[in-house]
């Protein structure tokens, strides 16, 4: 009698946990649909739309992009979204964080401010803002933006980034290093496949002196 009671609750535990399995994989795949998610969502209506504010672990996903913030608008009409606080904007071939982005979804173009950060495979742009076109896959960076591309560390007046070509042109006051050796300029080239740079106007590189005795 014991045997059978144990065997019967032993399959009962075997589907009650089979059950929260399945339940977590249905969750988490309707999490994975195109929409807005937070804590908590407020419906505003407005004339012939309304906006949708999530608030609390924000997630925002439409078509290849995934993004979170601590809150999240978006507007039912224009498609205008506004993002702020730890904003994590990810594609598959890269991610742009900031503290706050306003965008809209129809015409991919979205503006970050703020503590910008973007990482791609061997590369990192910084700046306090990026303005980024994702039709064109074009970003421009500007506040004091950084590049740093495996040894290659540059600084300029404003960072033009083009996603699809892999090229970075720097503008304006170039200033940088690559293995130790100093250059500047008015203008830096990087093809980030080639791996390749092309310095100009006024351009200048300072050998490291490790030949020297």
């Amino acid at each position: 009698m014991k045997k059978a009671l144990i065997l019967i609750l032993t399959a009962v535990l075997i589907l009650y946990f089979s059950s929260l399995q399945v339940l977590a994989e249905e969750q988490k795949g309707a999490k994975e649909q195109q929409g807005i998610y937070g804590d908590k969502i407020t419906f505003i209506s407005g004339e012939g739309s309304y906006e949708v504010v999530a608030e609390g672990n924000a997630l925002l996903i439409y078509q290849e992009i995934r993004a979170t913030a601590d809150k999240a608008r978006y507007n039912t009409e224009s498609k205008d979204i506004v993002l702020s606080g730890g904003v994590v904007f990810n594609n598959p071939d890269y991610t742009i964080e900031g503290d706050k982005l306003e965008g809209n979804l129809n015409r991919q173009e979205y503006l970050f401010e703020g503590n910008i950060r973007l990482t791609g495979e061997d590369l990192v742009l910084t700046g306090t803002t990026l303005t980024y076109h994702q039709q064109s896959g074009r970003a421009v960076v500007k506040g004091k933006p950084v590049l740093e591309f495996k040894k290659i560390r540059a600084e300029a007046e404003t960072i033009t980034y083009n996603l699809t070509e892999e090229t970075a042109i720097l503008e304006g006051n170039v200033r940088g290093e690559q293995d130790g050796q100093q250059f500047s300029g008015e203008k830096l080239t990087v093809n980030l496949t080639r791996e390749t740079i092309v310095l100009s106007g006024q351009a200048r590189l300072l050998f490291s002196g490790k030949g020297e005795e």
